[in-house]
């Protein structure tokens, strides 16, 4: 994969903006702010487990260790989201919610749409703060996008939302911000080590995920596998 990220001109705003008054929404585990505490949040993902990647991940952690406000996120969190599908709930009141016939609906379209996509590569390099979190970049030379492209267009059951396609940024958050206590000491020890590279993924497989939102962090299970075209 080219260094170069496909994504870095809007990175780069980003990164101008915290460390040029960024004041983030503190994060709360147990709620996503403006979907009426809803608790069961359902997203297609790529898993991060690779050992080289997780150690690169302790050591950064290692780092932020101590400030206050600043939460580590727990390592079976690390996920690299393709697209937030919304809530799972019993009934249907806001376009969100995804009943379980829906789901159904929504696994066999996914399936179908991601059985044709071959296989790609993601980078996982220099660090940023994205709304309330410290996040690493990632590369995927537009894959999600096109991705997310192909469910707009081809399942019909999965949710549209506003910041998908070419307006969604690919990242792995690494951290989260409760309290804006550390924000000057955060910005300094970002800017120490920003443009470390946490390494490559294949990415051959995507998670279906489901989150329980609760404290400290939530707690995340797969609940169905995606195979790509090889």
């Amino acid at each position: 994969m080219k260094d170069s990220n496909v994504h870095a001109d809007r990175f780069g705003q980003v990164w101008q903006h915290f460390q040029n008054g960024f004041r983030p929404l503190a994060y709360d585990p147990e709620r996503v702010a403006g979907f009426d505490d809803r608790k069961t949040s359902l997203t297609l993902s790529i898993p991060i487990s690779q050992t080289e990647i997780i150690h690169k991940i302790r050591e950064i952690s290692a780092k932020l260790q101590g400030l206050d406000g600043i939460y580590l996120m727990p390592e079976e969190y690390y996920h690299v989201t393709v697209k937030w599908l919304g809530f799972f709930t019993d009934r249907k009141e806001k376009d969100y919610d995804i009943e379980a016939d829906t789901l159904d609906l929504i696994i066999e379209q996914a399936e179908s749409v991601i059985r044709e996509v071959p296989s790609f590569e993601i980078c996982l390099k220099r660090l940023n703060g994205l709304g309330s979190f410290v996040v690493c970049e990632v590369n995927d030379n537009g894959a999600i996008a096109r991705l997310q492209g192909r469910f707009h267009q081809d399942a019909t059951d999965i949710p549209i939302y506003p910041l998908e396609g070419e307006e969604w940024l690919p990242h792995l958050s690494l951290a989260s911000i409760k309290s804006q206590k550390s924000i000057s000491q955060l910005q300094h020890r970002i800017r120490q080590f920003r443009d470390v590279e946490l390494g490559t993924v294949q990415v051959n497989e995507i998670h279906l995920s489901r989150a329980i939102l609760q404290q400290p962090f939530p707690t995340c299970t797969t609940i169905h596998t995606f195979q790509l075209a090889n």
